[in-house]
């Protein structure tokens, strides 16, 4: 079942009237809640976007998950996804390869959001509960997709003709060779230059690793930009046309401005960020997993 059909039986189940009425047995108990005649009163402010409505959504994500932690319920985790179905969406849709397969993702993304929203720590974490869900969520997703193909490279067979080539090699070496520390290493092939576009797998790995170690310093707005730009190879100028369809010209061209200044300060964070990354020999257990584009490392 896909992301979204989950969502729709979800959000049916959440408007059933046994629900209707477990709300209404529990919402006494929550002074932030009992003013609601409905949950779908409840949806309807942690859906709200305006400015306005951020302090009581905060009061409300905080007392479900107190609730739900004190007293374990389904329908707190039921209304929490319904809820958050936006941002699992576009986490979703942000992952690409073929590590997994599709459902096989959306099921992943849905259950480590669940696992984050029954063990949030309260204690350390007390206010901005929507960022903290939604970098908790990307971070462990992506951790789990970088372990899932990190598993499938130590299982991947190499070609039998080569296979058999290298053995062969080996054989003839071992005939030759008096000692065996002289055996020659066997070194992998090069890796692509940088003008050599990603692969997918390339691309998921390394959205996965920045999320990994940057999300809890960098906004997911302007991490998104440069995933963007640099591993998807976006344009600058085609993401404000595409985010901006009906602004004049000249509007387009200073938020354009504005875009690129945002791009260069975060391109400039990020090097800061992964600067003990730079040379993978001094620090193999941080050493990166495949190539960097030229835009993460010292030089432009």
């Amino acid at each position: 079942m896909s992301l979204k059909e989950i969502r729709r039986a979800l959000a049916a189940e959440l408007g059933a009237r046994r629900n209707m009425n477990h709300f209404q047995s529990i919402k006494s108990s929550h002074p932030v809640l009992a003013e609601h005649a409905t949950v779908m009163s409840v949806l309807a402010i942690l859906n709200d976007e305006r400015p306005q409505a951020w302090q009581e959504k905060e009061a409300i994500i905080a007392t479900i998950i107190a609730e739900n932690q004190r007293r374990p319920d389904k329908f707190w985790g039921t209304l929490m996804v319904v809820v958050f179905y936006p941002m699992l969406s576009r986490l979703r849709h942000r992952i690409i390869g073929d590590a997994m397969a599709g459902d096989d993702l959306d099921q992943l993304v849905l259950s480590v959001f669940l696992d984050v929203f029954n063990s949030f720590p309260l204690d350390t974490k007390r206010d901005r509960f929507c960022m903290h869900l939604r970098q908790m969520t990307e971070r462990r997703v992506f951790r789990k997709l970088r372990n899932v193909q990190n598993d499938q490279e130590q299982v991947r067979n190499p070609d039998p003709v080569e296979y058999l080539r290298l053995e062969n090699d080996w054989a003839n070496h071992a005939g030759m060779l008096q000692n065996e520390d002289e055996f020659p290493q066997v070194w992998p092939e090069t890796r692509p230059t940088p003008s050599e576009p990603l692969t997918q797998n390339e691309q998921a790995r390394l959205v996965a690793f920045l999320v990994d170690k940057v999300a809890d310093d960098i906004d997911g707005d302007r991490l998104d930009l440069v995933i963007s730009t640099q591993i998807y190879g976006e344009r600058l100028s085609d993401i404000v046309r595409r985010k901006f369809p009906d602004l004049s010209t000249g509007d387009r061209k200073r938020i354009y401005q504005r875009v690129k200044r945002r791009h260069s300060r975060t391109l400039e964070k990020l090097r800061e960020l992964l600067n003990y990354l730079h040379c993978p020999q001094t620090a193999p257990t941080d050493a990166l997993p495949f190539r960097m584009p030229s835009a993460f490392e010292g030089g432009e």
